[in-house]
């Protein structure tokens, strides 16, 4: 599939050999409760999408700065909150450390297009498909709704 990234802001740190992917979130809800919105929304996901895109243009050559092998940088991926009352304050969230959740939540969710498209059926779910009508449930689906987990 071709898929478009449309990044926020990508700075390449090129004396430090990072590049920056900036992804700029807006929250009502002040600074303190963006982790919530972060869990509730999983920009993660996003960040994982814009990094991968990222590296598939450094190594399609679509990414590159003359006398630079961008392959060895190390690639950064923030989210950066600005509050849309006042104080408007601002804070960056390094959201490097999801970066493996994001990527295997994407996959799976691709996993699931991917399915769906090639049955032709958007109405049940791939489980529900998959089991004939029947879904098995299993404690790992439903602890996040038991304990708050996710």
């Amino acid at each position: 599939y071709k898929a478009k990234a449309r990044i926020d802001n990508l700075y390449i740190d090129l004396e430090n050999k990072i590049i920056y992917i900036n992804d700029l979130k807006t929250t009502s809800k002040g600074l303190s409760r963006f982790l919530k919105s972060v869990a509730d929304w999983r920009y993660y996901r996003q960040l994982a999408f814009y990094k991968k895109a990222v590296q598939t243009a450094i190594h399609t050559g679509y990414l590159n700065v003359s006398g630079y092998d961008l392959k060895t940088f190390r690639i950064v991926c923030n989210n950066i909150a600005v509050e849309t009352i006042p104080e408007y304050n601002c804070c960056v969230f390094n959201m490097d450390d999801l970066y493996d959740k994001g990527k295997t939540e994407l996959i799976s969710l691709i996993s699931r297009f991917t399915f769906h498209e090639s049955k032709n059926i958007w109405d049940k779910s791939m489980e529900e498909v998959q089991g004939n009508g029947v879904i098995e449930v299993r404690k790992e689906h439903i602890t996040r709704y038991l304990y708050g987990n996710s």
